[in-house]
C-alpha cells in the first residue's frame, strides 16, 4: 500500500483517510436529510389522522345517501307492459285513470293522487313501455303493489307492477329471496 506524507510529516495511509472522509460526508448528508425531513414526516403524520376519520365516516355517510334516496323513492311505482306513448301527453292524468280502472273502483273509488308520472324506456315499438309513477300517499302505492300481485290486465295486455327502489335495493332484495 502506497503511503503519503500528512502536513504534519508522519505517514498514514490514504484509504483509511478516505474511509474517515467518507463517513463523516455520509453522517453530515445523513443528518442534513433527517433535519429537512423532520417537517414533512410531521405534516404526514398530521394528513394522517384526518384521513383515518374520513374513512370511518365515509361508509356511514353513504349509507345514509342510500337510505335517503330510497326513502325518497318509496312512494315509486314501476308499471311495466304498456303500449308505447298510450299516456298520450298527460302521463300523470293517465296513470291515475289507469290505476282506477285496472285495480278496480273498490280499491280507488277516486283516482288516486300522483305527483308524477313518466314513461321509461328507448321509444322503439318492440319493447313494452314502462311508466315511473309517484304516489302523492305511500299507502296508495302499497295498496296498488299488493293487488298487483293477481295478473293484471289493460287492454288485452299483461301489465306488471314493479316497487321503485334503486338499483342496490334491488339487487339486496334479490340477493335475500335466492
Amino acid at each position: 500500500m502506497a503511503n503519503s506524507a500528512n502536513a504534519t510529516g508522519g505517514t498514514t495511509s490514504l484509504p483509511a483517510d478516505l474511509e474517515k472522509l467518507r463517513t463523516m460526508l455520509l453522517s453530515d448528508l445523513k443528518s442534513t436529510i433527517q433535519k429537512a425531513l423532520a417537517p414533512l414526516a410531521d405534516l404526514i403524520n398530521k394528513l394522517r389522522e384526518p384521513r383515518r376519520i374520513m374513512a370511518g365516516v365515509l361508509p356511514v355517510s353513504k349509507k345514509t345517501l342510500d337510505d335517503l334516496e330510497n326513502r325518497s323513492r318509496r312512494c315509486n311505482l314501476r308499471v311495466t307492459n304498456l303500449a308505447e306513448k298510450i299516456e298520450g301527453t298527460d302521463p300523470v292524468k293517465f296513470m291515475s285513470g289507469f290505476f282506477a280502472e285496472t285495480l278496480g273502483s273498490d280499491l280507488f273509488p277516486t283516482p288516486p293522487t300522483l305527483d308524477t308520472g313518466s314513461g321509461l324506456g328507448s321509444g322503439s315499438n318492440s319493447k313494452p313501455r314502462t311508466m315511473m309513477v309517484t304516489f302523492h300517499y305511500f299507502q296508495d302505492k302499497d295498496r296498488a303493489l299488493r293487488l298487483s300481485r293477481d295478473k293484471l290486465n289493460y287492454r288485452g295486455g299483461r301489465v306488471v307492477f314493479y316497487p321503485g327502489y334503486s338499483a342496490a335495493v334491488t339487487r339486496s332484495e334479490q340477493h335475500l329471496t335466492l
